[in-house]
């Protein structure tokens, strides 16, 4: 799919989940803003196509498809498809996380990148701008997910430090990011506070390392 303009790849993915009448409809009614031209245009292309893959027939059948693109979308990098039942438990136990996951691959909304579910960067500012992801039901544990994440460079520079150090440097930007946020919502609990001079520990680590 290549130098097609992505609000039609998520188009041509949305009419394979969608009854032609109904995305018809929504063709008549917001078609015009999906072939506008120029930066702006193309900003609303993603905006409006994006808008349309999420109020469709298969999103609302699986409810928890959104939830699980909201809070991906704050990763820069993207959620490591192998450690998501980790991430989201609660959300596992009830078989909703394999049923969400291939809801968005399906409707274009993510993209499997070497094993990493990714959000592109304009559907990633319209979902957080849309749908912030701090009010999301699962947000604790993303938030969780990544204090421990972060926590885990108290064991830099002792004798496994080299094996603890790998998770935290490919997912740095993803702890600070989540941190960052984490911040900005709430009072910050001492997990969070811990997890944050972790982090901080760990990033001049690596640095003196480099």
């Amino acid at each position: 799919m290549d130098g097609v303009p992505r609000p039609l790849v998520i188009l041509a993915s949305l009419a394979q989940a969608t009854p032609p009448l109904q995305l018809l409809d929504w063709y008549r009614a917001e078609g015009t803003q999906i072939v506008k031209k120029g930066r702006r245009g193309r900003d609303m292309d993603f905006d409006h196509s994006t808008r349309l893959s999420i109020n469709c027939l298969t999103m609302q059948q699986h409810p928890h498809a959104l939830e699980i693109l909201r809070l991906i979308a704050i990763l820069p990098d993207g959620a490591e498809k192998a450690r998501l039942e980790e991430m989201f438990p609660t959300m596992t136990r009830q078989r909703e996380l394999g049923e969400a996951t291939r809801t968005l691959l399906q409707l274009a909304l993510v993209e499997d990148y070497f094993g990493y579910l990714k959000v592109l960067a304009p559907i990633r500012n319209f979902m957080q701008h849309r749908y912030p992801p701090a009010q999301a039901a699962h947000w604790q544990e993303l938030e969780q997910y990544y204090e421990r994440l972060a926590q885990s460079g108290v064991h830099v520079g002792k004798s496994r430090g080299a094996e603890c150090m790998k998770r935290p440097t490919k997912e740095f930007r993803n702890v600070v990011t989540v941190m960052r946020h984490a911040l900005t919502t709430s009072t910050p609990p001492a997990p969070l506070i811990e997890a944050i001079v972790e982090s901080a520990r760990f990033a001049w680590v690596a640095k003196e390392d480099n």
